[in-house]
């Protein structure tokens, strides 16, 4: 059974990306990130943090949209190989953007870790993924969507990190 905390905390984190949020994709490694500035993409998230819908949109006016939802265990144990090889990739862009083993030792198994696909009008693809650490939840409720630290990889071969507002 839970407790009360760990109730209060589910649900704060469910009304804080109720509505809408801000989001920034900031590229770090690719074509993207040798401009000169580098362009920041801008996307609005809405619905709960457990799932909700994405929509950016990419130089040239591409707009990506899509669904994310929460990341569970069995998924991770019973993907196909392509997602196998997806969520390898998606593991070294973490360590990449947030430091050494960050993956492993935060992101993976944790019940705050959601993923999805957003795809474009032109063909594009954007896998985003985003994870909240548990200590914002329960008892120190320090709940804000500046917390939550995201990646993203699209089909041209750019890498961003998403922060959110």
């Amino acid at each position: 059974m839970r407790k009360q905390s760990e109730w209060i905390g589910t649900a704060v984190l469910a009304m804080v990306l109720a509505g809408c949020a801000s989001a920034r994709l900031y590229p770090l490694k690719g074509p993207l990130s040798t401009q000169t500035p580098p362009p920041v993409l801008k996307g609005t998230m809405s619905g709960a943090f457990f799932s909700g819908s994405f929509k950016v949109t990419l130089p040239g006016g591409e707009l990506c949209q899509g669904h994310w939802a929460t990341v569970s265990r069995d998924n991770l144990a019973t993907a196909s190989p392509a997602e196998a090889a997806l969520n390898a990739e998606m593991a070294s862009i973490w360590d990449m953007v947030y430091g050494y083993q960050f993956y492993t030792g935060q992101v993976l198994g944790s019940k705050y870790h959601v993923k999805g696909v957003l795809t474009g009008t032109k063909g594009s693809t954007v896998n985003v993924e985003l994870y909240k650490p548990p200590e914002d939840v329960g008892e120190n409720l320090r709940t804000s969507v500046e917390n939550i630290k995201g990646i993203a990889k699209d089909s041209n071969g750019n890498i961003f990190k998403i922060a959110l507002r």
